[in-house]
């Protein structure tokens, strides 16, 4: 078990509590099939979740200098900051920065609304030794309490979340169960590859003020914009927690 959430039983009640919000939402159609919904679903089976870990990051040389260069990044962020308290990462999907978490001396809880890709995330853990446990949670309101991790990470998230009232209430609650840290990714529409599919009719992402607005109004302090490469669309944004909550 996790030092970070022994005292209480956090991550039981985590991995209780966030399978039946989950799916009582659904059930009582408070959840639309749009944006992170309509995310999970695509993932539903063991064969849709392997086969995400295997085309997007695995099959082709552009997807594997991407997990690459993006590994490198949190890599080096983790171990600049100087992490060694406990990580949320969600969604985990199938567990390609549990490495790295555990790479640094980092316990970590990583999240998804996937079973099956938590299924992959476990082996994940397994297969490098990792203080780490795979549970049930929804961003947008996670069973935890406040400031219990040093970390709150989403990466590939946001660039779902298309509402900014949404894209906010997300990141007000990675800055609540934070003490530190927020850092999580989006699709910045200045990009090579925003500026393509805007002219495609796609959507492109959204522009670094944007960002700036849901970050202060999430209550948290923007510190540094981190590109994935001089022409990538993902960008990961790095977010100190104000002790005050008002983002100053």
């Amino acid at each position: 078990m996790l030092a970070g959430f022994r005292t209480d039983g956090l991550l039981d009640r985590a991995g209780r509590a966030g399978a039946d919000l989950l799916a009582r939402d659904i059930r009582k159609g408070r959840r639309s099939a749009e944006d992170l919904d309509r995310f999970a679903d695509r993932y539903a089976t063991a064969g849709d979740a392997a086969n995400y870990r295997d085309r997007r990051f695995g099959r082709s040389r552009h997807g594997r200098t991407v997990d690459a260069a993006e590994r490198r990044i949190v890599d080096d962020l983790v171990r600049r900051l100087g992490v060694r308290g406990p990580v949320l990462d969600v969604p985990c999907g199938t567990g390609r920065f549990i490495p790295v978490f555990a790479g640094a001396g980092c316990e970590v809880l990583a999240g998804d609304v996937s079973s099956e890709m938590l299924a992959l995330a476990r082996r994940t853990a397994g297969e490098v030794g990792a203080a780490c446990r795979c549970t049930a949670l929804d961003a947008r309101q996670l069973p935890m309490l406040d400031g219990c991790v040093e970390l709150a990470f989403a990466m590939r998230l946001l660039h779902r979340v298309r509402d900014p009232a949404e894209r906010v209430a997300v990141l007000r609650e990675l800055g609540r169960v934070s003490r530190r840290w927020v850092l999580f990714s989006f699709y910045n529409r200045r990009s090579a590859r925003g500026l393509r599919d805007q002219l495609r009719g796609r959507y492109p992402g959204e522009t670094r003020s944007a960002i700036r607005r849901d970050v202060a109004e999430a209550g948290l302090r923007l510190e540094e914009f981190l590109p994935v490469g001089r022409l990538a669309r993902q960008t990961l944004v790095l977010c100190s927690v104000a002790p005050d909550g008002s983002g100053a």
